[in-house]
């Protein structure tokens, strides 16, 4: 992701995972209410989840969730310019990457909305890199770590009307 930050050219990035998949028209709707709104950083839609049905002949996936709100860095677009004031991707970190990045993103007043529409669709396997990794509590429990040092030492700004970082970041279905 570092590198493709470092080699993108546009005044918009996105993200895309291998085994995700955007819906129709999200990219250009995105960008078009990016440049319809000039003090938003970061445009983001809903996640549904996806599985894959082992009754349906071939790679079929089925909803497996209601739409719901999350950082996933595929259900958002970018303006360039963020990554430069926020940082890029902590390399040290094996997975939370993301996570990190937009805690980041909310202690520097980042501004972020979140569109009523599916923005990515988050296919579900047992291959997902994801899987079997860590526990997921625990690892928002270090990044809320992060961040508690990083506001001692004095790393983020004072907030100004930030929203809360629950609202920021939005909740996890249950079985993700």
């Amino acid at each position: 992701r570092n590198h493709g930050l470092r080699m993108a050219r546009g005044e918009i990035v996105a993200f895309l995972d291998a085994d995700d998949v955007w819906p129709r028209g999200m990219l250009r709707r995105h960008v078009a209410y990016l440049k319809a709104h000039p003090a938003v950083d970061i445009a983001q839609g809903l996640i549904q989840q996806m599985r894959l049905d082992p009754a349906a002949p071939g790679l079929v996936f089925g909803a497996a969730s209601t739409p719901y709100q999350f950082i996933d860095l595929g259900s958002a677009v970018y303006r360039r310019q963020v990554f430069e004031r926020v940082g890029n991707f902590d390399a040290a970190l094996w997975e939370n990457e993301d996570t990190d990045w937009f805690f980041r993103a909310w202690e520097q007043d980042v501004t972020k909305v979140v569109l009523p529409e599916v923005a990515l669709f988050y296919r579900q396997h047992d291959d997902n890199l994801s899987r079997g990794h860590t526990d997921p509590q625990r690892g928002l429990v270090r990044l809320f770590k992060r961040h508690l040092d990083r506001t001692r030492a004095g790393g983020s700004p004072p907030p100004v009307a930030r929203p809360p970082i629950s609202e920021y970041i939005g909740t996890v279905p249950p079985g993700r």
